[in-house]
């Protein structure tokens, strides 16, 4: 009955480990659904690590190791953190569909936006030039913070309208030599190389100030506000997708704050 149990013991802590380590990078850190994830992963590590060490130690025989972590007492704990779980998981992927706004419009090349993957494929490119030539590279990220309330107040047709606006927004203001993608149905990217601390925040100040005063129809009934994350090839180094985590982890604290016009920056 109890062969190989302790090496499915080690297994089960080990991979149950690595679930846990994961609930604490990017944005999942500041998920609360994810920490009840974490806490679930964490318990099933530790218990079935007692679990790997106790068996041989004590024997399946033993009144410690049957009394708490024998077959049915095991059964137990699988069945409470399985349901704990998965209706956390459950939230986390309803969550994880809300923040980013997974449509992509077609037409965003079209409109001058590059597209998520064509952005990724040229900024790569501008990296690895960057990183030869030792120059700074930039990553701002707009998110748009009241789409949701635009859509339902007045409806998805000027929702769209105001994400065509803000897209025209991120064109004008960004630098000159700049790349400038939509990353999501609400997240804008300008990238761009940096001479000074400030050029970020400079760029990203005019945005948030030309979204503020832009108005989206022609009866001005509202404006759209904006959420932003920045970060560098210094902050976060080199390679893209450590630079898009980095910057979408500041992002998220900007989210976070619940202050449409905040700015975060990862030095």
């Amino acid at each position: 009955m109890w062969a190989g149990a302790v090496e499915m013991f080690v297994a089960a802590a080990v991979l149950a480990g690595l679930g846990f380590i994961e609930t604490l990078r990017g944005w999942l850190r500041r998920s609360l659904n994810a920490r009840i994830v974490g806490i679930a992963s964490l318990v099933m590590a530790l218990y079935y690590a007692a679990r790997a060490v106790l068996l041989p130690l004590l024997g399946p025989s033993d009144a410690v190791f049957s009394t708490g972590f024998g077959p049915a007492e095991a059964t137990l704990v699988n069945l409470g953190l399985i349901v704990l779980g998965t209706v956390s998981l459950s939230m986390l992927q309803m969550e994880r569909f809300r923040r980013p706004g997974l449509n992509i419009p077609s037409d965003s090349e079209a409109d001058g936006l590059l597209a998520d993957d064509r952005f990724r494929t040229l900024a790569e490119v501008w990296l690895r030039r960057a990183m030869r030539d030792q120059t700074t590279i930039a990553l701002v990220l707009v998110e748009l913070a009241n789409i949701d309330e635009i859509n339902l107040a007045f409806g998805r047709g000027l929702g769209d309208h105001a994400i065509r606006v803000m897209g025209r927004l991120a064109l004008g203001d960004a630098p000159a030599a700049s790349l400038v993608g939509r990353l999501s149905r609400r997240r804008f990217a300008v990238l761009f190389p940096m001479d000074d601390e400030d050029d970020a925040r400079v760029v990203a100040e005019r945005i948030n100030g030309d979204a503020l005063t832009s108005p989206i129809d022609d009866a001005d009934r509202f404006r759209v506000a904006t959420y932003i994350g920045i970060t560098s090839t210094r902050a976060a180094g080199s390679r893209y997708d450590e630079l898009l985590e980095t910057a979408e982890a500041v992002l998220d604290l900007a989210i976070d704050s619940g202050r449409p016009g905040t700015i975060e920056y990862a030095a």
